[in-house]
């Protein structure tokens, strides 16, 4: 009798490409994809410097803790061909430095392009938010902050008598604090001057803008003030944090990194650094309400649903869906899909989760796009990905 050997599976593995969508017009391939502050304004220094800030400011480490949770990658004819052409489509038109897709319990795609590797440490820029939110609710479940209704200078008495008097914590977790954004007057003595991170916000919240909780408006004054408040009821700082609560417990393969002041104070609202495998981590920690791959719970379950805005007090104005197409909840973005989160950062960063499907989609970019560069793509990418 004849014996057939069925052959294996082909599995999934990762894809990398020296190149990518406007590479040499762009982005400066044939100049190595250069390193330089040049980047906001020249699009020339966007690939280079994304996964090297290091070279441009210090930087604190984010310890990770042996042993590492080995990702499983799919057999290819398991995966979803639609959620996989958007996906094609979306690396082939967009300056996407990193694309990976988890589904059913496996990695399904995983491409770097413009030459990055899977040991690269991208810029979260400001997915560092979301990561900023949920050391509140580490916090609160373990009694070092009584709730988000807890007035923010309770915690923060450097700030009494200034417009942050009388706001809450709730407020700043919302981007409802009515304390405007002046992105220059914070960020410019953080990187260039020896500037104290408590001064400069205490001299930037002079003015109120509008009455806390009546309008949404994006800010990183809010999340840095709720990084200081993290700060103080640990009594460390932020990378330290985010290590012994976070990182230390999600199987991370790297350390990552927090960049710092030219005083060497942790930026709170921009700019964690990790391998695109490790934001994968971080997603399927928030997919998996809030327990990590041995079932321990890390981030509290009603915090989780909060991240999705499944409570009352997130689904009306200023923030809920009922008053804005793309709503907000804790530090995180809610797209007009169902069951639906992301951690955006500038340039089309994102960590994007898919309750419905149990689907995590990490996307680091160079995207120069105004705002938060809601690329069509991208949507109909998501929207595949969040059905069945």
């Amino acid at each position: 009798c004849v014996q057939y050997k069925l052959a294996a599976a082909e599995v999934v593995a990762p894809v990398f490409k020296q190149s990518g969508p406007e590479a040499d017009t762009t982005f400066c391939e044939q100049q190595g994809f250069p390193i330089s502050w040049k980047y906001s304004k020249d699009p020339c220094y966007r690939i280079g410097t994304f996964s090297n800030f290091d070279q441009l400011l210090p930087t604190g480490i984010i310890r990770k803790k042996a042993p590492v949770w080995e990702l499983v990658y799919a057999d290819k004819d398991a995966v979803n061909r639609e959620v996989d052409r958007l996906a094609n489509e979306a690396l082939d038109q967009l300056p996407i430095t990193s694309l990976i897709i988890w589904r059913d319990g496996k990695i399904q795609k995983e491409v770097y392009q413009y030459g990055r590797k899977d040991t690269d440490l991208f810029s979260s820029f400001s997915m560092h938010k979301t990561v900023s939110g949920l050391l509140i609710d580490v916090a609160i479940e373990k009694k070092l902050i009584g709730n988000v209704d807890n007035n923010i200078t309770d915690y923060l008495p450097a700030l009494a008598g200034t417009e942050w008097q009388g706001r809450r914590i709730f407020h700043a977790l919302t981007m409802t604090s009515g304390i405007g954004q002046d992105q220059a007057g914070l960020y410019l003595p953080l990187f260039f001057k020896n500037a104290d991170r408590m001064s400069v916000i205490a001299s930037l919240s002079k003015t109120e803008r509008f009455k806390e909780g009546e309008k949404f408006e994006y800010s990183d004054l809010d999340t840095f003030v709720l990084g200081l408040i993290a700060e103080k009821v640990f009594g460390a700082p932020q990378g330290e944090i985010i290590s012994d609560t976070i990182w230390q417990h999600i199987g991370a393969e790297s350390d990552a990194q927090i960049l710092t002041t030219k005083s060497g104070q942790h930026l709170l609202a921009s700019n964690l650094r990790a391998r695109s495998r490790d934001y994968l981590r971080l997603g399927l920690l928030i997919a998996n309400n809030g327990r990590n791959h041995q079932g321990a719970q890390i981030i509290s379950e009603n915090w989780i649903r909060a991240l999705f805005g499944k409570t009352e007090r997130l689904s009306g104005c200023p923030v809920g869906r009922s008053c804005r197409k793309w709503a907000y909840s804790y530090q995180a973005w809610l797209p007009p899909i169902p069951e639906f989160m992301a951690a955006i950062g500038k340039y089309g960063q994102y960590i994007a989760v898919s309750k419905a499907t149990n689907t995590v989609i990490v996307i680091t970019s160079a995207d120069g796009a105004p705002g938060l560069a809601y690329r069509p793509r991208l949507m109909q990418l998501f929207r595949a990905a969040s059905s069945n």
